[in-house]
């Protein structure tokens, strides 16, 4: 998946009938943009490491840029295919207890295993209705905060959109029951 580490390797071989092993340089392309080089070893096996590629199809070329007995070259195109990586929502209110038409806050948080930090939008859900979104900040987080919630029972999700590099996912529900604000009636009495 994307930010997962991609070990680039590239073989030259010097023209038949030489004995001697190319040296010098093999720089790694994805389309047109390079992306890293490596240097030949004793075996004429350059590598490189990289955790750049982003989710999709990259077309991969080691160009071999050649030496004192050895002409430049390049590879065929490889293509190395990127997934999105798997992502994690989670909610938690502010308030232990709600009351209708009082504010609370929903915070949801959205993470991957690898410690990478997902960007985008969090839609936040009233059953099936969309009270609101929040952007994730760069620690993951996203809030909404929202006086909006009539007495009775609401089941509060955040759903992640997804990103170029990240799958989308859903918080478990959290089920809230807004309280109706307790009025104290005043009775006058006249004789």
């Amino acid at each position: 998946c994307s930010s997962d580490l991609v070990m680039l390797t590239a073989s030259v071989a010097g023209s038949a009938g030489t004995a001697a092993v190319p040296g010098g340089t093999v720089t790694f392309l994805d389309g047109s943009t390079t992306i890293g080089a490596g240097a030949l070893n004793g075996s004429g096996i350059a590598t490189y490491s990289t955790a750049s590629l982003s989710a999709g199809q990259h077309n991969i070329t080691a160009s071999y840029g050649g030496d004192a007995s050895d002409l430049a070259s390049q590879s065929a195109a490889l293509v190395q295919t990127v997934a999105k990586a798997d992502t994690t929502t989670s909610l938690t209110k502010s308030n232990a207890t709600v009351y209708a038409g009082v504010g609370v806050t929903f915070t949801s948080v959205v993470s991957r295993t690898d410690g990478v930090i997902p960007t985008g939008i969090v839609t936040f859900l009233d059953g099936a209705v969309a009270i609101g979104t929040g952007t994730l900040s760069a620690a993951g987080s996203a809030t909404l905060t929202t006086s909006a919630l009539a007495g009775g029972v609401h089941i509060i999700s955040a759903v992640y959109a997804g990103d170029t590099n990240d799958l989308t996912s859903t918080s478990p529900s959290v089920n809230e029951t807004a309280q109706p604000i307790a009025t104290a009636a005043t009775i006058a009495v006249s004789a």
